[in-house]
């Protein structure tokens, strides 16, 4: 083994990693793979942490006291900080919604368990992510779950002789690639955070450090080269990756592997080396920890306080303010709690418990709290337990769990998909497929007595996708209910993004549902209130009507009249869901009616929201024309002595 040396152009390849993630985080368009920065730091990870292990193994000097001391050194100091921080922040401008999130949040964060956490909780590429402090400190929790597992298999292999520790590490590494490439086609959420689907991303590090001698003996003029092409490819990564892209999986070799090439192969004596190691990027390296762990509070508290995205006018204001509070943590708290004269062994074990225990006492004390409402008044406090109760109501509406999948509520899905039994039995036999918004459209049209069964999942598209299987075995048990009879009318209703709305798209969602044979009703958007809650939060704060809440008409109309053009082929209707919200006199969409409110956060339904939008629907004539079509299509097939279609 070679002896451990500083090498700048690491630190150098740490600011390559943190700017993408940030300026990914802030919503800066053409940099959607901004997010496989923190792919980066778990190849240097790897590296460094198998590169510091095998030292002391062959030294003879490892133990598990010193190893577990400098990570504590290393990570909670800054990391406390920022709990911290987002407590006091969170207590001034979060909704007891969001601070009641916080604390969760902050709990899982003091038991290194936050990827676990935001896996049950959080998209981590949905909106409401944006407004999540500490979402990026799931990446650490993969790191720490690593920092607990490594030295002892290390350890172990090493004392096995027959078994070449590079080798064991190999297959280790093929076998976490390999369920990062089986999970991400059954449970992507999962495969985003966990720690046995991200695992080869580390090793891959632990393989190049225990092969530094051999990849040293590489000719200069090959190892530039490589550590060049490295370069490239992560940057072009940067642009070409995306939130549909299925990641981690196979396609992540590309990124992961050039990450590996330039640890592998950048040096001081090559020109990747000495790029990496200018002087500015080797200071945004330095800093880089403690630029991680700001800059999310920082863009979410942002939005929290004003609801309102990050808009170019307050990015670099916002980067500015990340950089310098990160140099001031890296100078005033970093550095010391590494200085083992100013903080020696026993005082930090003191300390380190402090740095956990304490965020976890809070984090329980604001969930026990339900995240202090009484910070408001009570005309705010009273829309804030409404809402609290409609989340409840609507929980129980859309059947959460056994009608709408969602990991967190339904459990592993080839159970939740075998169990599934939601048609109504009744005539017609209608059942709706989509979103969780479609999961509320179905609710509502059950408050008016219509009976629908719904079946679907968190954030599945209409479309059929590859990158999202669970949601494509959905629609092809919709399709195939429908081709054996058992449905006669089929419901699609959705939150409708961005990829839903492209051409492409909206000729494989018209092509796939027309398989089943039978009508289709697709429902419009209806408006949403982005950051509804936060909104409330900051009108009673800044002390503006609490009610008055803006939409986006453009977008709205925009999707109205894209959808529309759907409804020239002969079995395909479209229906407005709009009514509910925008009939006033006007002419003007509200979120409250007479001050209850019409949803529970951004677009899903409250129960006053789902009775007013079903009403609506079943009032409309466009609504009244399908079900009759349904109705005669299903008579005419009995009549026949056929099954119905």
């Amino acid at each position: 083994m070679q002896p451990l040396r500083y090498r700048p152009e690491i630190d150098g390849l740490r600011a390559v990693a943190v700017v993408p993630v940030i300026l990914f985080h802030a919503g800066v368009p053409y940099l959607q793979g901004g997010y496989l920065g923190v792919d980066i730091f778990f190849v240097i990870s790897g590296y460094l942490i198998t590169s510091i292990i095998a030292k002391d193994i062959e030294a003879g000097t490892f133990s598990f006291a010193g190893f577990y001391e400098r990570r504590a050194r290393r990570i909670l100091p800054a990391l406390f900080l920022i709990c911290a921080a987002s407590t006091v922040l969170g207590y001034l401008v979060m909704s007891p919604f969001a601070l009641t999130e916080l604390g969760e949040s902050m709990v899982a964060v003091s038991l290194f368990l936050s990827n676990v956490y935001f896996y049950l909780r959080t998209d981590y590429f949905a909106t409401a992510a944006e407004l999540t402090p500490l979402l990026h400190t799931w990446s650490l929790a993969v790191e720490e779950q690593y920092y607990i597992v490594f030295p002892v298999l290390l350890i172990a292999l090493t004392s096995i002789r027959r078994i070449g520790l590079r080798t064991a590490l190999l297959v280790l590494a093929a076998i976490s690639l390999a369920s990062a490439a089986y999970t991400v086609r059954t449970n992507p959420a999962l495969d985003f955070f966990a720690l046995h689907t991200r695992g080869w991303e580390l090793l891959l590090g632990a393989l190049i450090a225990l092969s530094a001698e051999s990849l040293a003996r590489v000719p200069e003029r090959l190892r530039n080269a490589l550590a060049l092409l490295g370069l490239a490819v992560s940057i072009v990564c940067f642009t070409v990756f995306d939130a549909e892209t299925p990641h981690p999986g196979l396609i992540s070799l590309v990124p992961v592997g050039a990450a590996g090439l330039i640890v592998a192969f950048a040096a001081k004596e090559n020109a990747a080396g000495r790029l990496l190691a200018t002087p500015l990027l080797v200071g945004i390296g330095l800093i880089s920890y403690s630029l991680y762990l700001w800059h999310q509070p920082l863009f979410a508290f942002y939005r929290l306080y004003l609801g309102q995205p990050v808009g170019p006018v307050a990015l670099l204001p916002l980067i500015a303010l990340s950089v310098l509070l990160a140099y001031l943590s890296w100078r005033f708290v970093e550095r010391p709690f590494r200085n083992r004269e100013w903080i020696p062994r026993p005082r930090l074990v003191q300390v380190s418990v402090v740095f956990l225990a304490l965020p976890l006492a809070v984090g329980l004390g604001l969930q026990q709290a339900d995240g202090l409402p009484g910070r408001f008044g009570p005309e705010a406090q009273r829309i804030f337990a409404q809402i609290q109760d409609g989340v409840r109501t609507r929980y129980e509406g859309v059947r959460l769990g056994t009608c709408h999948y969602n990991p967190s509520h339904s459990g592993p899905f080839p159970e939740f998909l075998a169990d599934w039994d939601c048609l109504s039995g009744s005539h017609p036999s209608l059942l709706l497929y989509g979103d969780s918004h479609g999961a509320d459209t179905a609710w509502s049209l059950r408050t008016q007595g219509v009976a629908v069964g719904n079946i679907g999942g968190v954030a599945c598209p209409l479309y059929p996708t590859p990158t999202r299987p669970e949601c494509l075995a959905m629609m092809r048990k919709a399709v195939g209910l429908a081709k054996a009879g058992k449905v006669s009318g089929i419901l699609l209703a959705n939150s409708w993004g961005k990829e839903d709305l492209e051409p492409d798209n909206l000729k494989a969602m018209t092509a796939f549902w027309e398989q089943a044979d039978v009508p289709i009703l697709i429902f419009s958007q209806m408006p949403e209130f982005t950051y509804l809650r936060e909104r409330l939060a900051a009108h009673a704060l800044h002390g503006a009507p609490l009610t008055d809440i803006d939409y986006d008409r453009e977008k709205l109309a925009r999707i109205d009249t894209i959808l529309q053009g759907l409804a020239e082929s002969p079995n395909i209707t479209v229906i407005s869901k709009r009514l509910s919200f925008c009939g006033n006199a006007a002419g003007r969409c509200v979120a409250f009616v007479e001050g209850t409110p019409l949803l529970i956060d951004s677009g899903h339904l409250a129960p006053l929201g789902a009775e007013r939008t079903g009403a609506h629907i079943v009032q409309d004539p466009v609504w009244q024309d399908w079900v009759r079509k349904v109705t005669a299509l299903e008579v005419a097939g009995k009549s026949d002595g056929e099954e119905p279609h």
